[in-house]
């Protein structure tokens, strides 16, 4: 019996190892029999070339595995069999739902053939599982025509990381439209932080949307007086906070020869190492045509050479229709105010708001001291 045992073994490993050389077709009687590895098959067809007639003895074989269901809906979708690939993707998913390139296919497939509602949902399960497929999927949702506002919450799960992934698309290939939909969204559904917030503000600001864009920052931030154009139009008058996301929040960039700290407001220290252009402290506003009072409290300590900083309040789109600045502060000032008027003619929305320096043309150029600024305010004048 035992001899019996080791002569079917040699015998069956003789037939794999000649089935290995000669790559049988699927559908031959040794495979239809059972003696064809799940590897050897594969090699055959990979060898021979798709076609319904091998997938579906690959799909015998192993018929339950998603992978191959999926190959065989694909077999059946090339072939015309449109109905029959939707039931074999139906099968796939119901093998695999946690395979997002599972999902993937089926969801090429219902893209390509109109299915959008079953596109969808497809959609929406794999970008809850992955990011792989981000752009690929976004990409069908924006060439399926279906507004922003139909498909939040159905293609796009209402989740942080799909919904900042999502914004991300849309701010490159977005219209301002789906960046309206899509900020309303994400608002009611509290899917923003700080940063997203932030990047929907700039999406807005950086396409001249700029009342759009404060009225969304007011929304999220729950300061409404950052939209009411009657209000102080600076935020953060007291430099309290740190740097922020959005266009209305203070941006200090560094500089080589220059330390910004905040400190009972905002203090610059100049090094007295290079003869500097300095505009590194900025903040946008919204504005309407009127009268406005820019005034700032400051004090300084032995600020170098002829040119010395100031503030600069500009038109945002066209320097030349407003551009104003305040005296420069030199050498010692005890605290007090400086103030200036900024008339804002009819048809300018978007103000910046920055300190500034301009290099000196002068031998001892190299600009050293201390700016301190307590506060400064930007008011209409009623």
């Amino acid at each position: 019996m035992r001899a019996i045992f080791v002569v079917f073994s040699c015998l069956i490993t003789a037939i794999a190892v000649t089935l290995d050389f000669t790559h049988p077709s699927p559908d031959s009687p040794a495979c239809r029999y059972g003696l064809c590895r799940y590897d050897q098959v594969f090699a055959a067809i990979d060898a021979r070339g798709m076609n319904a007639r091998t997938v579906g003895a690959l799909l015998n074989l192993d018929p339950s595995n998603p992978l191959v269901w999926s190959t065989w809906a694909e077999t059946l979708s090339a072939a015309g069999r449109t109905q029959e690939a939707a039931s074999a993707f139906n099968e796939a998913v119901a093998l695999g739902p946690g395979m997002s390139p599972v999902l993937m296919r089926r969801a090429n497939f219902d893209f390509a053939h109109g299915r959008l509602d079953d596109a969808f949902r497809t959609t929406n399960a794999i970008l809850k599982q992955t990011d792989a497929f981000d752009q690929v999927l976004f990409s069908y949702l924006t060439l399926s025509g279906h507004p922003v506002s139909a498909l939040a919450g159905v293609a796009v799960p209402a989740l942080s990381r799909p919904a900042g992934s999502w914004l991300s698309w849309l701010r490159t290939a977005g219209s301002v439209k789906d960046l309206r939909e899509l900020s309303s969204w994400m608002l009611s559904n509290r899917l923003l932080d700080q940063k997203s917030a932030g990047d929907l503000a700039w999406a807005f600001w950086q396409r001249k949307e700029f009342t759009t864009a404060q009225k969304f920052w007011s929304d999220w931030s729950g300061n409404p007086n950052a939209a009411d154009l009657h209000a102080e139009r600076i935020a953060d008058i007291h430099f309290q906070q740190a740097p922020g996301e959005s266009p209305f929040d203070w941006m200090v960039m560094p500089v080589a020869g220059v330390e910004i700290n905040r400190k009972d407001g905002l203090e610059i220290q100049f090094s007295g190492s290079s003869n500097l252009a300095f505009a590194n402290v900025r903040q946008f506003t919204t504005v309407a045509g009127g009268r406005y009072r820019f005034s700032a409290l400051i004090s300084a300590e032995s600020i170098s050479t002829d040119q010395g900083p100031f503030f600069h309040i500009y038109d945002l789109l066209d320097p030349r229709l407003l551009n104003i600045t305040t005296e420069q502060i030199k050498g010692n000032v005890a605290r007090s105010p400086i103030a200036v008027d900024v008339p804002v003619p009819p048809g300018i929305h978007a103000l910046g708001i920055q300190i500034d320096r301009l290099p000196s043309q002068k031998f001892d150029n190299k600009i050293s001291g201390t700016l301190h600024v307590y506060q400064v305010s930007l008011e209409p004048v009623h």
